[in-house]
């Protein structure tokens, strides 16, 4: 189940007025899940910023072995990104 799934189910079963200890719970477990979200986001937004970086270093090398490590790191780092 995804972040954005488990938010919705949490909404779409929301319990009514007499649970307020119920509701104050699944409040702060909606924020919690929201800001894994965003910091989930953050990190993949940097994981990509690095992997143009090290393309650029690589584009911008005379040296073609120096080049080839440095597509290679990037890709890699895409490829754990897309792990996550």
């Amino acid at each position: 189940m995804e972040t954005a799934e488990a938010i919705l189910a949490i909404r779409s079963n929301w319990p009514d007025e007499r649970y307020t200890m119920l509701r104050e719970a699944l409040t702060k477990a909606i924020a919690a899940l929201e800001e894994v979200e965003a910091g989930r986001t953050a990190t993949n937004s940097r994981y990509v910023a690095l992997a143009q970086a090290w393309r650029k270093l690589a584009d911008d090398s005379s040296d073609a072995r120096y080049s080839a490590v440095l597509y290679g790191c990037a890709d890699d780092l895409c490829q754990l990104n897309a792990a996550k």
